[in-house]
């Protein structure tokens, strides 16, 4: 799931994608065709992230990877570093750190198109507190599917739940659970 997340948010930002299961294919996928950048979970069938990094680099040369964990203690975080990777990306993922791990190490840059400018006409509606904390829940820990049935429960609340839920379409869209 971490792994399908990760490459909607660099196809929506230009970037040509391949997948790999393990360390032994991305050694596989490395050998066809170069990348820019290698993001590694740590914790693969096989191989693990830090020996798979080792090896790519011993057959390809300098070569720019990260380091992807759901172990996010500052101790583990410094381990890969040292050993070293390029950059660290915690999960669940967050959209700024991933930009932000771009900007760091490939060194891109942005272009941020102007805020459209809308008219928003409020109609109220009452959110179950249920409901909401849910939804808070699911966004928190980016359980999309969740949210998606949550979105679906505020909608059936009438017009006022059907804008609120639109809204937040586009926001888990954009992976912009905050």
């Amino acid at each position: 799931t971490n792994r399908e997340i990760l490459v909607q948010v660099l196809e929506r930002l230009g970037a040509r994608v391949h997948q790999a299961e393990s360390g032994e294919a991305a050694l596989e996928a490395v050998r066809w065709e170069r990348p820019d950048l290698v993001f590694m979970d740590m914790r693969m069938p096989g191989m693990n992230g830090v020996e798979a990094m080792q090896r790519l680099r011993s057959e390809h040369g300098p070569l720019p990877v990260v380091a992807i964990s759901a172990s996010v203690m500052e101790h583990e975080r410094q381990y890969y570093l040292k050993t070293g990777f390029d950059a660290f990306l915690d999960k669940p993922f967050r959209l700024e750190h991933i930009y932000a791990c771009l900007e760091q190490v490939l060194g891109v840059q942005y272009e941020y198109a102007a805020p459209k400018e809308e008219a928003v006409v409020a109609v109220p509606v009452a959110l179950p507190a249920e409901l909401a904390q849910r939804c808070r829940e699911a966004a928190q820990f980016y359980r999309v599917t969740e949210l998606r049935s949550c979105l679906a429960e505020i909608e059936a609340l009438g017009e006022g739940g059907q804008r609120l839920a639109q809204r937040l379409r586009e926001r888990v869209q954009a992976y912009d659970m905050e």
